[in-house]
């Protein structure tokens, strides 16, 4: 069931009380509940992670404008050490991106629009992205290519008005987490204004785009198979960095 927002980007992933409280200098650590006993998220675990409410994605490039109200991130636990000098690692697999207009659409200033990554497996590839944290901070980076890969950049695809723009970077994006409190969801939140150039597309595209709010909170996977959108009955137990 696609979950309709009250507005657009208000308050980007996600991955509040006690002021959303930034990572403390200690072990880093992914954590879930399942029936009300708080486990460590082992390697290979499912994670979904939803565009917290109220918030949801944008692209702006010169008289070019994408606006989506829907994120949906799935993949597996990659590393979780839970030691100071460890990182959390998320593969994400999958990631749709929608909006309120017709087929989920997001709103451009061209009219309807879909947003596709080519390099994840919901885009027809195999690199996926590798979300870490950085030590002793509340910092996150977004590799583009499978956690222990190389290479690789994040490539998004503006499909509208029967043409489509693709933009790149090879620069990891950056952004933070934040842990409202044991047992409530983390969120992961990108970093404002971080720009992709163009690399296909005509002139009607362009020459580079930013991206603008982005963040998503994280749950357990449930859902067989994964949800394109969110569901909320199927959103069991928050899951945490520590």
């Amino acid at each position: 069931m696609q979950r309709k927002m009250t507005g657009l980007f208000a308050t980007l992933v996600a991955f509040g009380a006690l002021a959303l409280v930034p990572a403390m200098s200690s072990a880093h650590g992914l954590l879930d509940t399942s029936e009300g006993v708080t486990k460590t998220a082992e390697v290979g675990k499912k994670i979904v992670a939803y565009n917290e409410p109220g918030s949801g994605f944008k692209l702006t490039g010169s008289g070019f404008t994408t606006e989506c109200d829907e994120v949906t991130m799935t993949g597996a636990v990659a590393a979780n050490p839970h030691t100071v000098a460890g990182a959390v690692q998320w593969t994400v697999e999958d990631l749709w991106i929608g909006g309120s207009e017709s087929e989920t659409k997001c709103k451009s200033s061209t009219g309807a629009t879909t947003v596709t990554i080519p390099g994840l497996t919901s885009g027809g590839g195999t690199s996926h992205w590798c979300i870490k944290t950085t030590p002793e901070t509340d910092k996150i980076t977004v590799e583009p290519r499978n956690c222990g890969g190389a290479g690789g950049e994040s490539t998004f695809l503006i499909h509208a008005a029967g043409i489509t723009c693709g933009y790149t970077r090879a620069a990891n994006l950056t952004g933070t987490f934040t842990t409202p409190g044991e047992h409530k969801a983390s969120t992961l939140t990108l970093d404002a204004n971080q720009t992709l150039s163009k690399h296909s597309g005509g002139i009607l595209c362009p020459a580079s785009t930013v991206i603008g709010e982005f963040k998503v909170e994280l749950s357990t996977d449930t859902a067989t198979p994964s949800p394109e959108y969110c569901n909320p009955a199927s959103v069991a137990d928050p899951v945490w960095i520590t």
